[in-house]
Formats: structure tokens, sequence, C-alpha cells
């Protein structure tokens, strides 16, 4: 008699090339995401190109709003088609077909006419997103599970690698305009690409976690709102968010006082990679052995820092003193670059902490419907640069960083009233002896 076993479907064994083919994916897809940052090169781009504020503010609206609304949809989805394996490959086709298009569109920059090929390059970086999210979160790989950490690290290396290159082409006097973004979307395109045909080599499966529970009611998350733990955490979820209102913009204000042109956007990128960088090796640690509601203080402490920098540099260029210590505004350029990296560090830390607190609700008995309701909370305030948008059309640029600023600071002082949700263990060092000593601390 043949056994049960001998008729389930063989799963395909780990290899080291698989792992390899893995890693060398998600170095690409770090160095393409790097180049076509949303907030920093791609609004930087739109502001070169002249786009207006809508324009500005639509990449990152569709970064924030793909993640955010599809971490609620795709359980669904997947649900309703019974398998993951034909969204997964949508998502590689969709990606890749945006990417080469994005390319064509960056070739014809000299001949079209500005605002008809930044409005071409909005849908297709819609499609973009639209398929890394389907891509994402339709695979299962156990396989490289325990490469992930090496994977992530690789992609943030290759941001930096990203940084790099963008500096070095946005500051190269010998490239017009729209030479040097050409050759920027073109790079990523190519590194899309290459990501794709290493994405195939991999030995994955499909997801094998969708069931019944992934479907959420209207229901479960209004009752999920009655739980005190949630309330406080969707209330600082909603001022953290609306104080991203003015990110799309930041590089703009930059460019514009300073005169230095896309240049500041290839410095901005490569001081977010170094931060990246330190919070993808220090935060995981860190969040994983502490309690969360201090950190979300820290985070929302500094985006007010960074917002602050930036809105008081171009002031200081302009004073006496500055004239006359330093020649050019370089100094200045490289500070409010250093801000933006703070903020991408700032959202790193609450990725990590945002993860953290969310599975803690959910280990604590409070409903599953509480982290669907956390995402789709986030998913609308993707759209707060809208609002951003708005006040820059009514009064100025410094009038919405000023906004931001202050929801950033209320915020910070919200957060004070978060409350852990359970039980946490930290690692501290013990002086007295070798190793360490662990600690309970109670919520």
């Amino acid at each position: 008699m043949t056994p049960f076993t001998s008729r389930l479907p063989r799963q395909p064994q780990p290899s080291r090339w698989g792992q390899l083919n893995a890693i060398v994916s998600a170095a690409q897809q770090g160095l393409a995401d790097g180049l076509l940052h949303p907030v920093i090169i791609m609004s930087a781009i739109a502001f070169a190109l002249g786009g207006s504020n809508g324009q500005l503010a639509a990449f990152a609206i569709i970064a924030g709003a793909c993640w955010a609304i599809g971490r609620v949809l795709m359980n669904p989805l997947l649900v309703l088609i019974g398998s993951s394996t034909p969204v997964h490959v949508a998502g590689i086709i969709l990606r890749l077909g945006a990417a080469l298009l994005m390319g064509l569109v960056a070739t014809q920059l000299d001949d079209a006419n500005p605002g008809n090929a930044l409005d071409a390059l909005i849908v297709c970086y819609a499609a973009y997103e639209l398929g890394s999210m389907l891509t994402t979160f339709a695979q299962q790989d156990p396989l490289t599970r325990p490469w992930s950490r090496a994977q992530t690290i690789t992609a943030t290396v290759a941001t930096l690698i990203a940084g790099l290159v963008a500096a070095q082409v946005f500051a190269n006097d010998g490239l017009s305009l729209d030479q040097a973004i050409r050759y920027v979307i073109l790079l990523a395109m190519l590194a899309v690409i290459a990501g794709t045909w290493f994405a195939l080599q991999m030995p994955t499966r499909p997801r094998q976690d969708i069931g019944d529970h992934a479907l959420v009611s209207v229901s479960g998350m209004l009752r999920a709102v009655s739980i005190p733990v949630v309330r406080r955490y969707l209330s600082y979820r909603v001022l953290i968010g609306i104080a991203t209102l003015a990110d799309p913009f930041l590089l703009a204000y930059g460019i514009r006082e300073l005169g230095e042109g896309l240049r500041l956007a290839g410095m901005s990128l490569l001081a977010y990679a170094i931060a990246q960088i330190i919070g993808t090796t220090v935060f995981p640690r860190w969040v994983a052995t502490r309690g969360t509601a201090r950190h979300f203080q820290i985070a929302a402490f500094l985006r007010l820092i960074a917002l602050v920098v930036i809105i008081g540099m171009p002031s200081v260029a302009t004073s006496e003193a500055y004239r006359e210590r330093f020649d050019d505004t370089t100094p200045v350029a490289w500070l409010i670059a250093i801000a933006v990296g703070l903020i991408g560090f700032e959202r790193r830390l609450q990725q990590h902490v945002n993860e953290r607190y969310l599975g803690d609700m959910t280990s604590a008995n409070v409903p599953f419907a509480a982290e669907s309701l956390a995402n789709t909370v986030i998913g609308v305030l993707a759209f707060t640069p809208l609002i951003g948008a708005s006040l820059i059309a009514r009064y100025s640029d410094e009038a919405a960083i000023t906004v931001a600023a202050v929801v950033a600071f209320i915020a910070m002082l919200v957060s004070a009233v978060l409350v852990e949700t359970r039980a946490h263990v930290s690692t501290r060092l013990n002086p007295w002896g070798e190793g360490g000593r662990r600690v309970q601390r109670e919520a």
C-alpha cells in the first residue's frame, strides 16, 4: 500500500543557488526602489519638470496607499481567487511592464511636453507600485526565510549605491536636466529587469495561509474602536500621518530656496540610504527587546527636529554670519539632506514599532480586526499630501511645513498616553559578569 505521505505534493528543497538568487533579486529591487523613491527622487523630478503640487504629491500618495490598503484588500482577494500564484505572476508582469514604460517615457523627454511626460510617469509609477504590492503580499518564500535579514540588508546597501549614483548623475554639470532624469530612470528600469530574472530563478511556493480568517467585516473593525488601547494607538497614528502632509514638498522647497537643482535630491537619497542602513541593523534588535510606547515618542521627535531643520536652513544660508564663513550653499544643502535622511530614519523606526505594536495587540486578545482597521486608517492617511498641496497653494511652502511640524509635536505629546499591550522582555548587560540578564517588565 502506498503511504499517504507519498501522495503529498513534493516541495522544492532549499539550495545555495536559490538563496543567492533571492539576495541578488533583493539587491536589484533595492537599487530600483531607491532610484524611484517617491518622496526624494520622483517628487524632485516632478518639480524639475514644472509639475503642479498635485503631481508632486501623486508619487507619495500612490506609494503609501498601495502598500497600506494592500494589507487590507490582499487577503480577501486571495480568498476570492483561491490561489496566490496568479496574483504573484500578475504582479511580476505588471511591475516589469511599468518599468519598461517608464524607461520609454524617459527616452522621449527631449521631445515630449513636460506635463504630459510627468502624467505618463505617474501612471507608470502607479502600475509599478501596484505590481510590487501584489508580488510581495501574494508570495510565501519559506525556503529563503532564514535569509530574509540578509535580503533586507542587501537591499538597503543597494539603496546606498542608488544614492551614490543619483548624487553623481544629478551633480554632473555636463548633463542636461532631461539627460540626468533619463539616466536615472533607465538605470532603475535595468535593475527591475535584472531583478525579475533573478526572482524567477528563486524556488518559491504560493502562500498556504489563505483562509476565511483573512476576511474582516466592517462591524468587526467598529468593535475594535471600542477598545481603549486601539483608540489611543489610532489617535497617534492619525496625528503622525497628518504630519507627513509636507513630505513630497520638502525637497522642492529646498531646491527653490537654495538653487541647488536636483543635486539636492541625490544628496538626500544618499543620506536616506545611510539612515536606512543604521535603522536596518539597529532597530530590529532594539525594538524587539524594549517597550514600544517610548519608541513612538522618539519617532515623532525625530520628525519634528527634521522639519524644523529643513524650514530653518534657507534663513541660515542668507544670514551674514553664514556668508562670512561659506562661499556657497553646499553645507546648508547637506544639512537639509541629512534632515531628509532623518525622516527616513523615523519612517523605518515607525515601521518596526508599528509591526511590533500591532502584533502585541493581537497577542493581548485584541481582535485581529484592529490590525485591519489600523491599516485602513494608514491607507487613508496616505492622501494627506493633498492637504499640504492645498496649504501651499493658498499660503506657502513654509506654512505647510510649519503645520506638519506642529502636528508632529502634538503627536509626540499624544504618544505619551500609549500603553504597552503586554509584558516585554529586555536584555541588559550585567556589569558584574559575562553575558546579560533578562529583565521582565509588565505593561
